[in-house]
């Protein structure tokens, strides 16, 4: 079963949102970054976006995920690949509800994950009950 979390940016008033909320668009992947020396978190997850043009390269710092979520999106990220993508935007909104995304087991984790699990119970029968 893929485990997925869908949440508002947080911090994201303190963060460069504001300056890039117009490059970025619904279904847009943004990229997380575990952040394990966070002085405030140590679970914390950075959640950046990249705007890459013809003529510059550009990375924005948005915000992160919810501390209630941070370490459950900790652990997925050390034994998954994860995705993260852009649910909505909403540029009239209060700065914290202005960034939604997603996050989720990409579709070749959760199938390696699935392939993984039946092998370990073929194993199980193999063994049988001594083991």
């Amino acid at each position: 079963m893929e485990k997925s979390y869908e949440f508002y940016v947080a911090g994201v008033k303190f963060h460069q949102l504001k300056d890039c909320i117009d490059k970025i668009k619904v279904g847009e992947t943004l990229t997380l970054v575990s952040e394990p020396e966070n002085p405030y978190d140590p679970n914390a997850v950075a959640i950046k976006f990249y705007h890459v043009t013809e003529t510059s390269d550009a990375e924005y710092m948005l915000g992160y995920v919810p501390a209630k979520f941070s370490a459950e999106v900790t652990a997925l990220m050390e034994v998954f690949d994860v995705e993260c993508t852009v649910k909505e935007i909403n540029k009239t909104a209060k700065p914290w509800e202005q960034l939604k995304v997603k996050i989720a087991e990409e579709a070749s984790s959760a199938s390696a994950a699935a392939y993984l699990s039946e092998d370990d119970e073929d194993e199980d029968e193999f063994l049988g009950d001594d083991f």
